[in-house]
This record gives structure tokens, sequence and C-alpha cells, in this order.
């Protein structure tokens, strides 16, 4: 990147049993969201992340969904402030 800006990826891992609390209420799908934010050290909003997944629970897939792992990734690009 830049030479004022830096990555910074972020993975989220759900334990898909904890998901299988949706699929016995009877639900054919769940939406997880995830929100994010990144602050500066005054707690200014430098960047942030707002999406969501959404989660099959009925069907062939959904039935392995206890014994997997669902995985979310993403990341935010800041900006540095240079000082000289």
């Amino acid at each position: 990147m830049a030479r004022d800006r830096y990555f910074v990826p972020v993975a989220v891992k759900i334990p898909g049993n904890e998901i299988e609390m949706a699929r016995h209420g009877g639900a054919e799908s769940t939406r997880l969201d995830f929100i994010g934010q990144v602050k500066d050290a005054k707690g200014t909003v430098a960047a942030n992340v707002r999406d969501f997944i959404e989660v099959k629970l009925k069907g062939d897939t959904a039935g392995q969904l206890s014994k997997r792992t669902l995985a979310y990734d993403t990341g935010f690009t800041c900006r540095r402030e240079l000082t000289r």
C-alpha cells in the first residue's frame, strides 16, 4: 500500500454448533451481522466495516453445520498520519 496507508486483516471463526440453536427453532436461514471500527488515539473513527453473511439452515450442507466452522474475513484500510 502507499506509505501512509496500511491494511489490518480481521478473521472470525464461529463454531457451527453455535448456529444450531437457530436451526432447532425451525428457521430456514439465519443472518450473522459483523460490525467493526478502528479508532485513533483520540477516539475518532478511522475506519469501519459493516457486513453480513446468510447461513442456510435447511438442506444437505445444513446437516453438517454442527461439525463445521464458519469463517468470515475482512479488513480495514487505515491511514497513518505522518509526523515530521
